[in-house]
């Protein structure tokens, strides 16, 4: 399998759901009390992590890995 083959579900590095989860915690649309967006209802700590999550109010997007070249 090659960088260039999409494989649904895979997950972003850890410094990547950082940041995208950093952006949740100061979105109006964030439920703090369950870590919720009020938009999609998703879980926002699981969402985050996942390669093709994307943020429904825009504020982040689908991460793929930068291609290597030999």
């Amino acid at each position: 399998m090659t960088l260039d083959e999409h494989v649904p579900f895979l997950m972003v590095p850890k410094r990547v759901s950082k940041e995208r989860f950093d952006t949740c915690l100061e979105c109006e649309h964030f439920r703090h009390s369950l870590k919720q967006c009020k938009i999609c209802n998703c879980f926002m700590q699981a969402k985050v992590q996942f390669q093709d999550a994307k943020c429904p109010d825009g504020r982040w997007g689908t991460w793929y890995p930068r291609k290597t070249t030999k």
